[in-house]
């Protein structure tokens, strides 16, 4: 546990806003304390000591979405498993995170769309590209970073689920979304390499996110009849936009965010415009827990 850490990332947007009392208004990010928005934050999972994680996210909403869910290792933070995940309207999305030989593995018997589709009942063993090798061109958060490349870290982390936007394609929404059987009426629309959804308002439009996603988790030990469960923090009004990525990019992520932050603090308003995040993420870095919000990414 000890070696466990988060991004300052986290702390910034969710610790340094969320506990001086974030405002929920209008195009600036803050943590909604009725459990819905556009981001879910995990804050851990863990297959250690025969306990296994189960994740549930729901769309509170009447419109199809598009989603990232993207799973992260616990020693520095880098990138073990992500994911499109195309939710119907009123759908739940359910999943374990589960021990192998080598690491961990993500399994699942629900029906709704993802791309790169994961195997059933086999599941979807954690990789370990973004901590192993040379680092990628392009990405930030690959190649060797002085640990170990063990597949072991995969073994605990936490993870995220951010909204890329509504399906506003009527065919594609139609076509993910769960018939009279239960199934999604063609996952195969989706679940090719080549699927883009347009940002622009193409034939294949995504609109801006809305919010409305909502999920639990549960670390579990059936051996030691323990069940352990959590809320995600659910972050409203994180981008006005839409932020459609193919699979396996690492985007979108927390630089996604709308650049302004409201806060109440003392009965007064406070209001940031944040002109770059990776600055103020690299000034919490430095500070090593001697600023004005705490750092949690500190050696």
């Amino acid at each position: 546990m000890n070696a466990f850490k988060r991004k300052s990332l986290y702390l910034a947007v969710v610790a340094g806003l969320g506990s001086v009392g974030m405002a929920g208004t209008a195009s600036a990010v803050n943590v909604n304390t009725n459990g819905t928005g556009q981001v879910l934050i995990y804050p851990y999972y863990t297959v250690r000591g025969a306990t296994d994680t189960y994740v549930s996210v729901i769309n509170t909403t009447n419109s199809a979405k598009a989603v990232k869910v993207r799973f992260t290792e616990g020693k520095n933070s880098r990138e073990v498993l992500d994911f499109n995940l195309y939710l119907s309207p009123n759908d739940m999305w359910t999943g374990a995170v589960v021990n192998t030989t080598n690491a961990a593995k993500l399994v699942t018997t629900d029906n709704s769309c993802t791309y790169p589709v994961i195997p059933k009942p086999a599941g979807q063993e954690f990789v370990n590209y973004a901590y192993s090798g040379t680092t990628t061109p392009g990405f930030t958060n690959t190649g060797a970073d002085g640990e170990s490349i063990s597949l072991d870290r995969s073994r605990e982390g936490y993870f995220e689920i951010i909204e890329m936007g509504v399906i506003t394609n009527a065919t594609i929404a139609a076509a993910v979304t769960h018939t009279s059987a239960g199934v999604p009426a063609n996952c195969a629309l989706v679940q090719t390499a080549t699927m883009v959804m347009d940002v622009s308002g193409g034939a294949n439009a995504l609109g801006a996110s809305t919010g409305g996603l909502a999920g639990t988790a549960s670390l579990m030990n059936v051996a030691a009849g323990t069940d352990f469960g959590f809320d995600p923090v659910a972050l409203s009004d994180f981008s006005v936009l839409n932020n459609w990525y193919p699979a396996g990019s690492i985007s979108p992520d927390m630089r996604n965010a709308s650049p302004t932050s409201r806060v109440f603090k003392g009965g007064s308003v406070i209001t940031t415009n944040w002109t770059g995040t990776t600055g103020a993420l690299d000034r919490c870095s430095k500070c090593r827990c001697k600023c004005s919000y705490s750092c949690i990414d500190a050696r």
